[in-house]
């Protein structure tokens, strides 16, 4: 950081944008998550469930057509909901429950 801010070096310019408190870096947002408990990991872990391996392709490819639809301005952010629901249809209300289900047993 001091090669940055003070030595004027920008190849460690990621390093400033990661750890910079001032401009908004990315670091502080991590940390205040982390202080105020807002901060959720995955909970799930271990191989893919049966439902996964079913449907998650096509649970990914809605999403990532929402996604882009959304940002290039095809569909607007009401949309996000439609969306939803098509997920929910093509599997992930199945994968959620096996998830769920996974949960409980732990």
């Amino acid at each position: 950081m001091q090669k940055y801010f003070v030595d004027g070096d920008k190849s460690q310019w990621w390093m400033a944008r990661f750890f910079d408190t001032n401009k908004g870096g990315s670091y502080p947002v991590l940390d205040y998550h982390l202080e105020t408990g807002t901060w959720m990991l995955d909970a799930f872990y271990g191989a893919a469930l049966q439902s996964m391996v079913e449907y998650q392709a096509e649970v990914n490819r809605i999403f990532d057509e929402m996604v882009v639809k959304i940002i290039i301005g095809d569909e607007p952010l009401d949309s996000f909901d439609k969306y939803v629901d098509q997920m929910m249809k093509a599997g992930l209300e199945k994968i959620t429950a096996d998830v769920n289900e996974w949960k409980n047993k732990k």
